[in-house]
């Protein structure tokens, strides 16, 4: 991908980015794991993103402050996680609202690859894949690479036409 920042015709590469779903559950940090790799062999941004999971206004101002907090707490150990296995790659961090799947579907409109886990911590865990990764291999604007359970060796990959 090219940018013309200034206009003058001259363009300037600009670094693939990779979004990462991160939730604190096995599969999201296998999906980390995945796309810190990923993102060292094609020299990529890795945007981790928390979604929260609960609306400021389903809790009170205290219950809601110490929500973001526990939030914050899981995006900043999934950087700092990324950061310590490759301290060369650029690796931000954003926290998101809910609902998840739609939160990363629009993130994916600028991305190269959009990584989740199978399913995280949602009430479904019996199904092969959760909710939120069905939704983002559904709509996701980009390749999407959905990561198994440790236990697995399967790598679901959708590709986008």
């Amino acid at each position: 991908m090219y940018t013309d920042p200034d206009g003058s015709g001259i363009s300037e590469p600009v670094p693939p980015r990779i979004v990462v779903g991160v939730d604190g559950s096995p599969t999201s940090l296998g999906a980390l794991e995945w796309a810190v790799r990923e993102a060292r062999l094609r020299g990529a941004t890795l945007e981790l993103v928390h979604v929260s999971f609960f609306r400021q206004t389903a809790l009170d101002l205290e219950t809601f402050a110490d929500q973001k907090e526990r939030e914050q707490a899981i995006l900043d150990a999934a950087v700092a996680k990324a950061s310590a296995m490759a301290p060369d790659v650029n690796v931000t961090g954003r926290l998101c609202d809910p609902p998840t799947a739609k939160a990363l579907v629009d993130l994916s409109k600028e991305a190269d690859l959009l990584v989740v886990g199978s399913r995280g911590f949602g009430p479904f865990k019996e199904l092969t894949l959760g909710s939120v990764s069905q939704d983002c291999a559904r709509h996701a604007q980009c390749p999407v690479v959905i990561i198994g359970p440790a236990t697995s060796d399967k790598t679901l990959v959708a590709g986008h036409a």
